[in-house]
């Protein structure tokens, strides 16, 4: 067999990573396959560096994230390559507040994460939060952390798509709106566990931040919401009549059971007015646990949703359309 031209196997490796996931685990094979190909010669590097920067930037421990940020802050031409990220920090013990070599862990990720944001906060388009953070120890030395981790993510303004799968991406009580309010570029935002409730404005700040980026967001998941499962609570009426916006295509709403929510024919009954109308948008209910009930439907959730933002399939799945009138047996005459 002939050799093949340098030129062709360089297209070839080109060809590897596929556009569609977020970023590859450092164990799947396109990621090794590229970090295989930096190791036989120059001209092979040349091309596969660049590609393991913008499609295999999973991060999932400590010494990965601490190499990966040194290595685009020492170069720009890699940190412009980084435009897909995914940080996952869930499955390592973040409830207490451990000290290491003098120092303590939560500080040092936080600080880790946020040197990593700045040289690409221009690049990335896309992000993935696998971090529990509402479960982070609100500790003294956390406060300065806290504050440099919450400045680098406001200034991700170029971010395209945003999942963070444990939380609303939490950052603590009283520092306004959600940091994805003032990003300009965003369309696709999946929030875990948003509480759609506005009766004490102090807490929530998700309904008016949705309001203020109605003109970009065009996909919107909530995965396991609060405060929507009733018509008589302010959640309800939010989800439903708090400027959304027309130009929304998807928003989905995840859950476990949905057999469970007793109020989906009279949700049903007004999202299909509305529609009538081209007030809002397609609004769907999906169950993502399996048969079986497991125990742990908060995780089994969490992961499902992952999973598919991950593979960038979440926007393909139909899911339950409210477009059914209830019965007259279930109206509201009997209040």
């Amino acid at each position: 067999m002939p050799n093949l031209p340098l030129e062709l196997i360089l297209l070839i490796i080109q060809q590897v990573p596929s556009p569609e996931p977020i970023a590859y685990h450092p164990s799947h094979i396109v990621a090794k396959t590229l970090w295989s190909c930096t190791l036989v010669s120059t001209a092979f590097s040349a091309v596969a560096t660049p590609l393991l920067y913008s499609r295999c930037a999973y991060l999932d421990n400590e010494k990965r994230l601490q190499q990966f940020s040194w290595n685009v802050s020492d170069n720009p031409k890699l940190a412009r390559r980084v435009t897909s990220l995914v940080l996952d920090f869930h499955h390592m013990d973040l409830t207490t507040c451990i000290f290491e070599n003098g120092s303590c862990f939560h500080q040092r990720l936080y600080i880790a994460i946020s040197d990593l944001l700045w040289p690409i906060r221009d690049s990335l388009r896309r992000l993935m939060v696998d971090i529990p953070m509402r479960l982070l120890p609100m500790s003294s030395c956390m406060c300065f952390s806290t504050g440099y981790l919450h400045r680098a993510f406001i200034s991700l303004t170029n971010i395209e798509e945003l999942c963070s799968v444990r939380d609303e991406l939490f950052f603590g009580f009283g520092l306004g709106l959600p940091i994805w309010a003032d990003w300009t570029h965003l369309r696709r935002l999946v929030l875990y566990n948003v509480d759609l409730d506005t009766t004490d404005n102090f807490v929530n700040g998700f309904v008016d931040a949705l309001r203020h980026r109605t003109s970009t967001i065009t996909h919107l998941a909530l995965p396991r919401p609060d405060g929507y499962d009733y018509t008589e609570r302010p959640g309800y009426h939010n989800l439903h009549f708090g400027g959304l916006g027309s130009v929304m295509e998807r928003v989905l709403i995840i859950d476990d059971h949905l057999s469970d929510r007793q109020n989906i024919l009279e949700v049903a009954a007004i999202t299909e007015a509305s529609k009538k109308s081209n007030e809002f948008p397609k609004i769907a209910l999906v169950s993502s646990v399996p048969a079986g009930d497991p125990d742990n439907v908060i995780e089994v959730v969490q992961e499902w949703v992952k999973g598919h933002v991950l593979a960038s399939t979440l926007w393909d799945i139909e899911g339950v359309p409210l477009t059914r009138y209830p019965s007259t047996d279930q109206s509201s005459d009997d209040e």
